[in-house]
């Protein structure tokens, strides 16, 4: 099995509000710093754990009936907590879900609404599957540009969506995209709940995104806070 990875990342919401909140309600994850106003979440349930998000959240949003609409039970998750996190914090949030070197799916969402779903096809290395609401390349740019205030990014963000898999990789296709939203790689590409446990290598993903203007490794990790349980 090649990489796997998962994370969601929020707009205009701090770490401690974050962090507060996710310690209240008992939901276990990490989170990075706010850079540029955004915050990652990097949680348990997004990599395979459904019985690890919350039963009210699971209900809230039909968990079994979102389940039978996605590939994996992580997608049904990340969706379901998109959903309620943008809606609490009246904020955008886009959800990465990494499938080896072929599969990019990605969930946005903006104050509890589903705003657009767009999954590289991972069945052909020369197609790419838009859009899941409107099979647009343009029409997903513009809304992902549009949701974090980005607008000057959506031709370049449509050519990120429209090129082949055989062109960009997964995690090249991240980065990339993350890079045009003004999102640090080194905070989202390969980076998972389990880079913070010592079951992946967190200095690995992070050294390989890492710029000359960011913390080193070990500054970061310290910059990461655990949620109270």
């Amino acid at each position: 099995m090649g990489i796997r990875y998962s994370n969601i990342m929020l707009q205009g919401v701090s770490q401690n509000e974050l962090v507060n909140y996710l310690s209240n309600i008992k939901f276990d994850a990490y989170v990075s710093p706010t850079v540029n106003e955004y915050t990652v979440l990097y949680d348990l349930a997004s990599i395979g754990y459904p019985n690890k998000l919350p039963k009210y959240i699971q209900q809230e949003y039909n968990f079994s009936s979102l389940y039978k609409r996605y590939l994996s039970p992580q997608q049904a998750i990340m969706a379901c907590l998109c959903s309620h996190l943008s809606r609490k914090f009246n904020c955008s949030i886009l959800a990465i879900y990494v499938i080896d070197g072929i599969t990019f799916w990605y969930h946005l969402s903006q104050n509890g609404y589903l705003l657009d779903e767009y999954i590289t096809d991972n069945y052909s290395h020369s197609k790419i599957a838009v859009s899941l609401t409107d099979r647009n390349a343009t029409n997903s740019a513009e809304k992902l540009c549009n949701a974090f205030s980005k607008e000057y990014a959506i031709a370049q963000v449509e050519t990120i969506l429209s090129e082949p898999v055989e062109k960009y990789d997964s995690m090249t296709r991240h980065e990339l995209l993350a890079k045009a939203l003004e999102i640090r790689p080194c905070w989202v590409v390969g980076m998972n709940y389990h880079c913070f446990t010592g079951e992946e290598d967190f200095e690995a993903h992070y050294e390989c995104y890492r710029e000359d203007c960011e913390p080193s490794y070990e500054e970061a990790l310290q910059m990461v806070t655990k949620t109270t349980l």
